[in-house]
Formats: C-alpha cells, structure tokens, sequence
C-alpha cells in the first residue's frame, strides 16, 4: 500500500505548512457511498471534535469540472461549466444543499472529483450558521478550481441539510407513486 499524500491533500498542505506549524492532521478520504452518507460522515467529525474539545479547522479539497475547454484534459462538455456555476454558487452563498442535490447525471458528465470533499465539510457545519465567500474562481486548463471561506457565525436549526434533502426526495418519490397506473401499484403491493 502506497504511503503518499494525494493531490488534493498535498497541494493545500504546501500553503498552510508555509504560515502553520503547530498542528494535527487528520486525513479524510471519499469513498463511493452516497451523498448523504458522506455528508453524515462530516457531522460525525464535527461531533467528535466538540467532544474531544478540540479546535478545528475544516479544509474540502478537489477540483470541480474536468470539461471546460476542448483542448483540457477530458475535452469539453457544456456541463462542466454548469456544474462549476452551481457549485460556485452554492459557495458564495453557504447553499450546501446544493451540493446534496446536485444531479449524478451532470456531476458524472462534468467529470467532477470535489463535490464529496465539499460535502463532507458540509456535513461537519451542520446545524451551523456560516458567513460565506466565494474568493476565487477560474478554469485553467480545463479544470475549474475555486476557493471559498465558511465562517461559522452561530447556530441555525434549519441548516440540518441531510434531513432537508431526504424530505425532498421522499416527497419526489410519492409524486411519482401518485402518477403509477394500477400493474405498478400492483407490483409493489406488499401485504405485510
């Protein structure tokens, strides 16, 4: 097993090594579960640091789209663009739902690596009223790469967005129950 520190972990480390000495890091990794469980893992992180009493700072690192210009990496694709504007603007405004929401179908096509490392440092503000600021953006070389600031300001009950997306999606999922003729409704009758 390879011992090396990733892309998306080095190249952050290189700027805070150059002002930060004293500290612990802790590397988080993605993996293929969902959104949500991601964003759960985050919550899990920010629930262990207020136990241990720890101070903390969050950093989510990850590219956003692959597919912005045809000479780029991956060539181009008019999602690439649309992705990396709506996750610009989820950052400028602390939308985290946006993240949850975001279409597999566009992030798949965009060719995105990030947006489960910005979610899982959504989940660790759960509950969290931040002061956001999107303070960069550009698509050098057909990657888009952007850079935001989250200041926690307080606490917001309504910014429990795991909970906020899954009643959405249940509430999709009933909508489209409602419009299932009687063979469907029939298929999935289950008489326990």
């Amino acid at each position: 097993m390879e011992k090396h520190l990733d892309h998306g972990t080095l190249i952050p480390l290189y700027f805070i090594n150059r002002i930060y000495t004293d500290f612990k890091l802790v590397r988080i990794g993605l993996s293929g579960l969902s959104p949500v469980e991601h964003y759960r893992l985050g919550k899990v992180i920010k629930k262990t640091a207020e136990k241990l009493g720890r101070k903390t700072v969050f950093i989510a690192s990850g590219d956003l789209s692959h597919r912005l210009l045809a000479d780029g990496p991956y060539g181009f694709a008019p999602e690439g663009p649309e992705f990396d504007k709506l996750v610009t603007a989820a950052m400028d405004k602390g939308d985290f739902l946006s993240f949850l929401s975001a279409e597999p179908s566009l992030c798949e096509a965009a060719g995105e690596c990030g947006l489960r490392s910005f979610i899982i440092m959504a989940g660790a503000l759960d509950g969290k009223a931040v002061r956001s600021k999107l303070l960069s953006y550009e698509g050098t070389f057909g990657v888009g790469y952007a850079v935001a600031a989250f200041d926690v300001t307080g606490n917001d009950e309504s910014r429990h967005f795991d909970n906020i997306f899954e009643s959405i999606e249940k509430e999709k999922l009933k909508e489209i129950k409602m419009q299932e003729d009687s063979y469907v409704r029939l298929a999935r009758y289950d008489r326990n």
